[in-house]
């Protein structure tokens, strides 16, 4: 008797599924905004790290989003909890809050992302699309942009304006903002 050999089951892997943002810093006279893609599994605390490297960002400060739960309607801080007093400004631990909680939903709202509780840089955070993975393609990544983001510790907004207008110095974006597989923004400093 011959044994006939069962053709073997491939398993079909499923493709990634990926969130796409849409990243607005608030406040500039020029629009600074990036869009980038990242894994939908991942944390709040991956998107933190993924927005501060599309944006040009050293992260040396404290962040934290605000956010809406979307069944309640409560808005939610998440971010790095104060050890200290973490009743005065309840915060969930980002890197235990999964992004997919807040924008799994394809009418999700925008959140609040702030940067440096001193110079108090506000961006707002909207997710606009839900996508597969394009096969090869490593995540996260920022597919486009506008302008450079101001230099740290220049005192927010206004000490931004004060800084512009003293140095004659404007920080423009390069051709290239972001590039396609790659969460990094390119810049260089022109005379005005």
């Amino acid at each position: 008797m011959i044994e006939k050999k069962r053709p073997s089951r491939k398993r079909v892997q499923e493709p990634e599924r990926l969130l796409q943002f849409l990243i607005v810093l608030t406040g500039c006279d020029d629009p600074v905004w990036r869009r980038i893609v990242v894994p939908v599994q991942y944390s709040f605390w991956d998107l933190h790290v993924a927005i501060q490297d599309a944006m040009g960002w050293l992260d040396c400060h404290l962040h934290e989003f605000v956010v809406t739960e979307p069944k309640r309607s409560l808005s939610v801080r998440v971010g790095l909890p104060d050890e200290e007093f973490p009743e005065e400004r309840p915060t969930l631990e980002g890197w235990k809050v999964p992004i997919e909680k807040f924008f799994g939903a394809y009418d999700s709202r925008p959140a609040a992302y702030l940067y440096d509780f001193g110079d108090d840089w506000q961006h707002v955070v909207s997710c606009e699309d839900h996508m597969l993975a394009e096969p090869g393609e490593k995540y996260p990544q920022c597919i486009g942009g506008a302008n450079a983001c101001p230099p740290e510790d220049v005192g927010g907004v206004h000490g931004y304006r004060e800084f512009s207008n003293r140095s004659q110095t404007r920080i423009t974006p390069s051709v290239s903002v972001c590039l396609r597989g790659s969460v990094a923004s390119s810049i260089r400093a022109t005379s005005i």
